[in-house]
């Protein structure tokens, strides 16, 4: 199955790609279980291949009371890990992707109080992702 951002909702209450494809090993990282297909805002299509390690949101534990550390949005982070690490598009095509897919999965397009942490993830992330992309 390909997952977009129109079809994602859907589809990922009757098979979510990234709650079903993950475990957790012995250093904390998240382990797809099988290759996940995602095409990307731009139509672009990236196949995030079984055995791709991620660590979620990667959330400081001083926010974990603000932003929570995993929930249904968790593709939004595995596909930002996934376009961080191979750096097949711009960091900031990378963030605003992010933004754009947690938005999807939680139906909405504004800012409010139950979708505050996606901001603040997206705004943390604009401010000092650059020491991650830039390694």
């Amino acid at each position: 199955m390909k997952y977009t951002l129109s079809n994602i909702l859907a589809n990922s209450i009757i098979d979510n790609p990234v709650k079903r494809s993950k475990v957790i090993n012995e250093s904390g990282m998240h382990i797809l279980l099988q290759d996940v297909i995602v095409i990307l805002s731009t139509g672009n299509k990236i196949t995030i291949p079984k055995g791709f390690k991620w660590d979620l949101a990667s959330v400081p534990q001083i926010l974990h009371n603000i932003i929570r550390e995993h929930g249904d949005d968790d593709i939004a982070y595995l596909i930002h890990d996934y376009l961080y690490i191979h750096q097949v598009t711009s960091r900031e095509f990378a963030d605003r992707e992010m933004l754009k897919w947690a938005k999807a999965m939680r139906r909405t397009d504004r800012l409010s109080i139950q979708n505050i942490d996606i901001y603040l993830r997206y705004y943390v992330v604009r401010a000092f992702g650059s020491f991650i992309w830039n390694k």
